[in-house]
């Protein structure tokens, strides 16, 4: 089962999550499409399991990050580069309803309580959670993110322009560890 969700993750990153398909992850795994129902019963299973994965990841982190240092800007570092090194992950938890504001998941509560901790009161906690969300969301579509392709070095200005990006957006997180602390 692993082995089917690793390869399903290099699909994701390769090429996002439209390009993943049963059939082209048999053919990658070099076996027929229908004996991987044997182990996974379609794509919407793999879509869950690639979900919690994610989600798993993102929560180790955070929580490590915190037990060396329980302080929003670590807390706040650790959510944004586990986001930086998975984008497509979160990408896929962003657009599905696998995070659940209102009746969290034992994982999603997993991944808030570390802000709530941090934070020290629930609705603090989660204002901070909805701050790292939506910065880090932003973060992922802004051209010149550490979570973007890297310039090819043929246009300076493009690349000054991108390290311009990189340290407006750097600030505005620090300005938050700073707000939430």
């Amino acid at each position: 089962m692993q082995k089917i969700v690793n390869e399903a993750r290099a699909m994701l990153r390769e090429s996002g999550w439209s390009s993943v398909s049963m059939r082209r992850l048999a053919a990658r795994l070099d076996v027929k499409a229908p004996s991987l129902y044997k182990h996974i019963s379609g794509k919407e299973e793999l879509l869950q399991l690639l979900l919690a994965e994610s989600l798993y990841s993102l929560g180790q982190r955070i929580h490590a990050a915190i037990e060396q240092e329980p302080t929003a800007a670590s807390l706040l570092g650790a959510y944004r580069q586990a986001v930086l090194d998975d984008p497509h992950g979160y990408r896929l938890m962003s657009r599905t309803r696998f995070v659940n504001v209102a009746s969290p998941s034992t994982l999603d509560a997993w991944i808030r309580e570390a802000f709530i901790t941090v934070a020290g009161d629930e609705s603090k906690g989660l204002a901070m959670w909805a701050f790292a969300h939506g910065l880090v969301t932003a973060e992922l579509v802004q051209e010149g993110s550490p979570a973007t392709e890297e310039t090819d070095g043929e246009n300076a200005s493009v690349a000054s322009s991108n390290a311009e990006n990189v340290e407006a957006v750097d600030a505005i997180w620090a300005a938050g560890a700073a707000a939430f602390h």
